[in-house]
């Protein structure tokens, strides 16, 4: 395929490049070494390099033509993401009494994440979607311990990701650009998510912190299966989807936090109010591929007793 120059492949080093010269002289190297060393005759036949880089117009072609059909305009998806449902129940509270501030104050919550967003598009090779479209099933474990103006928020997480049938091209991480042929219906059961916190704070006054701290989080592996036999791709494993996905990570977060538990709070007044506005940066990570991204993630929260 590519030493016939009606078949070569534009997505490749030029001749004239460094990579494409090396390229070229292991694949002398390796016919000297066959007919000199091992007496076989192999092949005589070298790629044919192109002769210029590829241009924006060539890798569009490559990729929105046949085999791949892709889409890559630009048009902007408005659409709901996966909704959540919660509740939490504290289970020690010995935080600020009276006059004082700090103690010890533990709640446990739980929540249940609805389906209700949408995928990323197969036919998009950019796209991010608006949710993973799964039920998911959260528990979390929150204690803060402090004396004066100093203390520290443990956290602790466990998520439970529901298995689901799915649209998706069955490929493997490194090989993304594939036909529609390899569109299937596959049941993908995502790995579980583990995640611990430890957030010192510094009270600046008694409902506004400011915050700084680690967060780690792993991620089991996924698993994936033809949703029935006629899906079934004839020597293509549905699982090539879940390579590298068990993956972790190590998170700085630095930020300010306001939380006022108004009228929950025996003898308190006003609507309890909880937001935060962090910047979050991910110093470390294993397993698979993990964004290298830089957050700004505000959050408020409004509570209501329930007995």
């Amino acid at each position: 395929l590519l030493a016939d120059p009606a078949t070569a492949s534009p997505a490749l080093p030029t001749a004239a490049s460094p990579a494409g010269t090396a390229l070229s002289a292991r694949i002398v190297a390796l016919q000297n070494t066959l007919s000199t060393d091992l007496g076989i005759s192999g092949f005589t036949l070298t790629p044919t390099l192109p002769p210029s880089v590829l241009t924006e117009a060539d890798f569009t072609g490559l990729v929105t033509g046949a085999p791949i059909a892709l889409r890559l305009d630009q048009s902007t998806t408005t659409f709901r993401g996966d909704a959540e449902l919660g509740a939490s129940l504290t289970l020690i509270d010995r935080w600020d009494p009276g006059t004082a501030r700090g103690g010890l104050r533990v709640a446990v919550s739980g929540l249940v994440r609805l389906p209700t967003g949408r995928r990323e598009q197969t036919d998009r090779p950019l796209d991010l979607g608006t949710g993973d479209a799964q039920t998911d099933v959260q528990v979390d474990v929150v204690t803060d311990l402090g004396a004066g103006a100093i203390g520290a928020r443990l956290s602790g997480t466990y998520v439970r990701q529901l298995a689901r049938t799915v649209g998706a091209r069955v490929t493997s991480p490194g090989q993304p650009y594939v036909g529609p042929d390899r569109l299937r219906f596959v049941r993908r059961d995502p790995g579980d998510v583990i995640a611990i916190g430890v957030l010192p704070f510094f009270r600046l006054a008694r409902t506004l912190a400011l915050q700084a701290g680690l967060e780690h989080w792993s991620r089991g592996n996924d698993s994936y299966v033809y949703s029935s036999p006629a899906d079934a791709l004839p020597g293509i494993e549905a699982n090539l989807l879940a390579q590298n996905s068990k993956v972790n990570a190590t998170a700085l977060t630095a930020g300010i936090t306001y939380a006022n538990p108004g009228r929950l709070r025996r003898g308190g007044t006003g609507l309890p109010v909880d937001a935060s506005w962090r910047y979050e940066r991910i110093l470390r990570s294993g397993g698979g591929r993990v964004p290298d991204t830089h957050v700004l993630r505000g959050q408020f929260r409004v509570y209501f007793g329930v007995w």
